[in-house]
C-alpha cells in the first residue's frame, strides 16, 4: 500500500510539473503572430515569437515549440511597433498571396498586413524578414543535428 500512495504522490508531481503550453489567445504577456498565406493553397503559416524568446509554429496541423531565441532579441523585436509608429500608420492591404504581423503588446493589439502592392511600407516588410529568419534559424539548427 505504501508502494502505490508513493507512485501516485510521484506522478501527481511529475504531471504538475508539466510546462502549460503557449495558447495566444489566453497568454498574459506580450507576442508577435506573424507569417504568410494565400495563393493557389489558401494555407496560412503562422508563427509566434513571445517576450521570454520562444518562437512557435502553426503550418495547420496545431501549435508546436520550434525553438527559442535570446531574450535581448525578443524584446528588439516586440520593441517595433512603437519605433515604427505602427499604431499611427496602420496597414490593411493583403493580396491573393499576403504576410501579416500582429502584437499584441501591453494590451494593445494591432494587424498589419500587405500582398501584391508595391506601396507596402518596407519597414514592415523588413521587420517581417527578421522575423522568419528567427523562424530560418531554429530550422538550420534541427538540419545540423541530424545525422547522414
Amino acid at each position: 500500500m505504501p508502494h502505490s500512495l508513493i507512485l501516485v504522490l510521484f506522478l501527481a508531481l511529475l504531471i504538475s510539473c508539466k510546462s502549460v503550453p503557449f495558447v495566444p489567445e489566453e497568454y498574459k504577456l506580450n507576442y508577435i503572430k506573424f507569417g504568410n498565406g494565400g495563393g493557389f493553397t489558401g494555407m496560412v503559416n503562422t508563427y509566434y515569437l513571445t517576450e521570454k524568446g520562444d518562437l512557435y509554429a502553426d503550418g495547420g496541423e496545431g501549435l508546436k515549440k520550434s525553438g527559442s531565441v535570446k531574450k535581448q532579441i525578443a524584446d528588439q523585436m516586440i520593441a517595433l511597433p512603437k519605433i515604427l509608429n505602427i499604431k499611427e500608420n496602420p496597414y490593411n492591404v493583403p493580396g491573393n498571396r499576403y504576410f501579416f504581423i500582429e502584437y499584441k503588446i501591453d494590451g494593445e493589439q494591432q494587424k498589419i498586413q500587405w500582398g501584391g502592392d508595391e506601396k507596402h511600407p518596407k519597414e514592415y516588410e523588413t521587420w517581417y524578414k527578421n522575423l522568419i529568419f528567427l523562424i530560418k534559424q531554429q530550422n538550420l539548427k534541427v538540419s545540423q543535428t541530424v545525422k547522414l
